[in-house]
């Protein structure tokens, strides 16, 4: 939360904050467990060598966090960068899943509005969580989008 209370402003509350799925690392790292295990050292096993360790410098480099003014990505490893998007300019926010994206919360967060290009959010955890919190700041009864 560090980083967050360094950009948040005065009066400004933190709604919902997610990072990147884990998913992104444990499948090419199952993956390359399973190819060990059956003695298999070819192109397969060493794609997932690389995909476990991107997914690794990508869970780690990706966070997002919804406010009550605005939405803020943060990313970067060693050079931090911040990506912050108003809601004032946010019209419509569309969350796509398939059935594995259902089922592991997961999903890709497609940002609309006026006078901004499309943002997207990819393989982000709690997908619908996030769309509902962007909804509940531009709803003006916010109470109905954290009912279970």
């Amino acid at each position: 939360m560090a980083w967050l209370d360094k950009i948040i402003e005065p009066g400004e509350e933190m709604i919902f904050r997610s990072k990147a799925h884990e998913s992104i690392v444990w499948v090419p790292f199952g993956l390359m467990v399973i190819l060990f295990l059956i003695g298999s050292y070819g192109i397969l096993f060493w794609l997932s060598v690389i995909f476990s360790l991107l997914g690794v410098f990508n869970y780690f480099y990706y966070e997002y966090a919804v406010t009550n003014r605005r939405i803020i990505t943060k990313y970067g490893f060693f050079y931090i960068r911040y990506r912050e998007l108003s809601l004032q300019k946010v019209d419509n926010v569309i969350c796509w899943q398939n059935i594995a994206d259902r089922r592991l919360g997961t999903g890709l967060i497609t940002l609309f509005g006026v006078g901004i290009t499309q943002h997207k959010f990819r393989r982000m955890a709690n997908a619908m969580d996030f769309k509902h919190a962007v909804y509940s700041q531009l709803s003006t009864e916010q109470e109905n989008y954290f009912e279970k």
